[in-house]
């Protein structure tokens, strides 16, 4: 078999490593909503309206007032869009930091392959945890001048999490035009899914026991589906499997295995 020079399977090494870099900092909430098979791209409209959803679901089981409510959707949405900011940038910083190849690089003593990179320390675990904290210590500080501690709390639960496969979702419920009553179940259920399946994400990381993750996410996923087959019309409800469908390994739009 001809074997490629070395420079060029030191490349070659280096763009796989990348992509396993990039694919560890797009953090776990990515990971779940490819999971889930929820990869749409959302518009900013979209996202907005998700995200509102959201911060509204979480006012109403706090029952919060009109004007804290608001703050809350505000404040948010405000988060979030520092998260995929700082998201974006570490990502780009991770890649062209002192360039791939270069000391400071990927295959350099801080870079990927280096005593702080991701083989050496850990660099994409630990950078993506750091930032995602720090994001959410943000989001504590600014609910702290209007919520209680005790809501403060069990907002962080799942707003905290910062999740796409939850802005995902409620794009799809917002399609819906549900009545009220209606809409804000829908919205406690999924976010109790949210909530279980950032759990089961961390002890599978805490673990390294990925199986565990996916076997708890879909077992969740089949118990939020079954309590909305409940409040939701058969078309409605066909059209959430359809969208929401699980997608495992090797599956196109339809499922499959992992």
């Amino acid at each position: 078999m001809k074997q490629l020079p070395y420079g060029k399977r030191v490349s070659f090494i280096g763009v796989l490593y990348v992509a396993g870099l990039v694919f560890l900092l797009a953090g776990l909430s990515e990971v779940s909503a490819q999971f889930m098979g929820q990869g749409t791209q959302l518009d900013p409209e979209q996202t907005e309206a998700a995200r509102t959803l959201a911060a509204r679901g979480v006012a109403h089981d706090l029952a919060l007032s009109e004007e804290n409510a608001s703050k809350l959707i505000d404040a948010y949405k405000a988060a979030r869009e520092s998260y995929d900011a700082a998201r974006a940038e570490m990502i780009g910083s991770a890649m062209g930091g002192g360039g791939m190849m270069g000391g400071g690089g990927m295959m350099g003593g801080g870079g990927m392959m280096g005593g702080g990179g991701m083989m050496g320390g850990g660099m994409a675990g630990g950078l993506n945890r750091e930032f995602a904290t720090a994001e959410r210590d943000k989001l504590e500080e600014a609910l702290t001048g209007f919520l209680s501690a005790d809501q403060v709390s069990k907002t962080l639960e799942s707003l905290g999490t910062f999740s796409s496969n939850w802005d995902n979702q409620l794009n799809v419920i917002a399609g819906f035009d549900l009545d009220d009553e209606t809409l804000f179940k829908a919205l406690a259920l999924i976010n109790t899914y949210v909530v279980d399946s950032e759990k089961a994400i961390e002890a599978a990381m805490a673990n390294q026991d990925f199986q565990t993750m996916i076997s708890a996410m879909q077992t969740h996923k089949a118990a939020l589906d079954g309590a909305l087959a409940d409040i939701l019309s058969s078309y409605q409800f066909v059209m959430w499997t359809s969208k929401t469908i699980t997608r495992t390994r090797g599956a196109g739009a339809h499922g499959g295995e992992f």
